[in-house]
């Protein structure tokens, strides 16, 4: 792939950290190849986004909104139906119904 010749007015800065062994396999490469390190992180980065499918071409965003239900009680998925306890823990301690409708 020819290098491209980046101007300031089409890059923004980005400033990343990267492991200590991937930033020596880095340099190392771009020692070999006489390319920049930036030029090698965004050819990666772009060959990673285009090996991605579209979200149209995603098989999975065809499934989105196949099934229609109501949502499940968050509380009961993950913890389980709570029994209500019908003795009272002492006074005051249970909510009192409003009877103002």
């Amino acid at each position: 792939m020819p290098q491209r010749l980046m101007h300031a007015q089409h890059v923004k800065r980005l400033q990343i950290l990267i492991e200590d062994d991937l930033y020596a396999v880095l340099e190392r490469i771009s020692k070999r190849t006489g390319r920049s390190k930036t030029a090698l992180v965004n050819d990666l980065i772009r060959k990673e986004i285009r090996a991605r499918p579209s979200l149209e071409e995603d098989p999975l965003f065809g499934l989105a909104g196949y099934v229609s239900f109501p949502p499940a009680d968050i509380d009961a998925t993950l913890y389980g139906a709570i029994e209500r306890r019908r003795h009272s823990r002492g006074r005051g301690s249970r909510v009192k119904p409003d009877r103002r409708r």
